[in-house]
């Protein structure tokens, strides 16, 4: 009788062990990863071109968030807090780099466990990005990742406000009156011409203002 008792008592511990681990999340079995859209190619050229309205190229984010069974956990809100450094370009004088949307911001794995996050911003330079995802499906939460990242972008939002509008204009038509310039040579050809300002038209076109938050300033040196 006593040796059933104890059996069921272990078999009971088991059972409750398993479903513990099946639905916490397990930063040991969890994953993340970044990658930009639309970079330049060449050498020297910038890794991102983005534009705040996200019709240009974006940093995508992907975490994938797996049980202690190192099962995919399907409805397990995941956080992401983002911090930002960014230097402009000496060219531009007086601007800033930016990053649309809050600083927090919050996903919930699919039935793979998946989350993405899609970070657009403006302003031309050099930025270092911090980011670290939560999985705040369990108490106390657990940090799946951190991660820091250092990219070289070009935006037809110049000055890095949140809009392509006249202020920017009055960057970039000095660089193609120029023939040369960093920000202004969107198709990274090393000229700064006709072709450039196709692009640029097609932006400050659309209009919109999208709010976000300035990067804090740091000296990380001009892009290539």
């Amino acid at each position: 009788m006593r040796k059933s008792l104890l059996l069921a008592a272990v078999v009971g511990c088991l059972v409750v062990a398993g479903t513990a681990q099946a639905t916490l999340p397990c930063a040991a079995y969890s994953s993340c990863a970044i990658a930009a859209s639309n970079p330049c190619t060449g050498a020297g050229a910038a890794n991102l071109r983005w534009c705040p309205k996200g019709d240009y190229g974006v940093i995508n984010i992907y975490v994938t968030v797996r049980n202690c069974l190192n099962n995919p956990l399907p409805n397990c809100p995941v956080r992401l807090d983002l911090s930002a450094i960014g230097d402009p370009q000496n060219e531009l004088g007086t601007a800033s780099l930016m990053i649309v949307g809050a600083a927090s911001r919050l996903d919930t794995s699919d039935a793979n466990g998946a989350c993405h996050y899609v970070i657009t911003g403006g302003g031309c330079g050099r930025f270092q990005l911090t980011w670290t995802a939560t999985a705040t499906c369990a108490t106390p939460e657990v940090q799946l990742c951190q991660n820091v990242n250092t990219y070289c972008v070009k935006s037809p939002d110049m000055n890095g406000n949140g809009t392509v509008n006249f202020q920017d204009t009055f960057k970039y038509a000095p660089q193609v009156n120029a023939g040369v310039g960093y920000c202004g040579d969107f198709n990274c050809n090393g000229f700064v011409n006709f072709q450039d300002t196709f692009t640029y038209a097609a932006h400050i076109s659309h209009g919109g203002s999208y709010p976000g938050f300035t990067m804090t300033a740091g000296a990380l040196g001009d892009c290539p």
